[in-house]
């Protein structure tokens, strides 16, 4: 099959960076990019030397660069005038991708006048190089829920497709983190099923918030709680969806203890908070590192899926107690 051709540059607008993510996440598969290094850099603090060798340097032995740039709303004229050559000029192993993330207030996306009149927007409009979404609302929630599904390739019946339509918020990444709970519960039998639908709003203890904040604060009651829900013995079904779930919240608490923007409930973010206060960056950091290592085991056949998880259980164990070593 032969490879889509990439565009020069994109341009994403949401006022729902979950969105945005999801876009970009979906572009990368899209154009064969998952082996190119992504590189992250935010418009509202000066973009320096590091972006302009990153959009403008040809790799002509390694992989490219997928170049996104966050809070591109807040980017002047003067900017997009100096960023001009570069864009339209091809470049085979470079991809820069824009995320205006602003609230609406009609129902066409905020583009300044003077940007629509720029020749880049006009090049991103003629080309449909450009993305818009005004968000999620109770109209389309239930697709989003229900292309999730599809992709996990999980049946969800249609009146329990209606109910999370009603209950879930209006927030991709918070909704996502609800909707990968399920997966790990509907796994083993490839249905989301009503009692499923118990874990949002799961409370073990007053302590515990979640069910992922369960295996961060307390290893071994996660186990138990598996135990008692019947979920031991169906590792290779959940192990992978879990690896996922904790991986977003390792993202969720480094965005939090770093003072960055996350969509939340208040309560779910205060919470989240404490605990990134209370693990720090150190240990935070250790949390991506052990889901990649586990992935790894686990595809190599290093450690079976049963393994895999009491390995997770006692270095998350390990972790509470400060030892961050192998």
């Amino acid at each position: 099959m032969p490879k889509p051709h990439k565009p020069n540059f994109l341009f994403f607008i949401s006022p729902d960076s979950g969105i945005l993510n999801i876009r970009l996440a979906k572009t990368i598969k899209q154009f064969q990019l998952e082996h190119w290094e992504k590189k992250v850099f935010w418009a509202d603090e000066p973009l320096e030397s590091e972006f302009w060798n990153s959009i403008s340097t040809a790799n002509l032995f390694g992989p490219g660069k997928v170049v996104v740039v966050r809070l591109a709303n807040k980017l002047n004229k003067g900017f997009w005038d100096q960023v001009k050559p570069y864009l339209t000029t091809t470049n085979k192993s470079s991809l820069s991708i824009f995320f205006f993330e602003q609230e609406w207030s009609t129902k066409e996306p905020p583009w300044p006048a003077w940007f629509k009149k720029h020749a880049l927007y006009q090049l991103a409009q003629k080309n449909k190089w450009i993305f818009s979404s005004k968000g999620l609302n109770r109209k389309n929630i239930a697709q989003f829920i229900q292309n999730y599904f599809v992709e996990k390739k999980i049946t969800i019946p249609p009146i329990l497709l209606n109910k999370l339509s009603q209950l879930l918020p209006l927030d991709s990444t918070y909704c996502l983190h609800e909707l990968e709970k399920l997966e790990i519960l509907a796994s083993a039998d490839q249905e989301v099923k009503e009692e499923h639908l118990q874990i949002l709003n799961l409370e073990i203890d007053e302590n515990i918030f979640d069910f992922i904040n369960l295996l961060l604060t307390s290893p071994h009651s996660f186990k138990t709680w598996l135990y008692k829900n019947s979920y031991l013995g169906q590792e290779e079904n959940i192990i992978f969806p879990l690896l996922s779930l904790l991986e977003r919240e390792a993202k969720i608490l480094w965005m939090l203890y770093f003072g960055e923007k996350v969509y939340l409930p208040n309560f779910v973010q205060q919470r989240k908070k404490n605990l990134a206060l209370k693990l720090g960056p150190s240990k935070i950091g250790f949390l991506f590192d052990l889901c990649l290592d586990l992935e790894l085991k686990i595809k190599t056949g290093q450690i079976t899926p049963s393994e895999s998880l009491d390995y997770l259980i006692f270095k998350i164990s390990n972790l509470k107690k400060g030892e961050l070593h192998d």
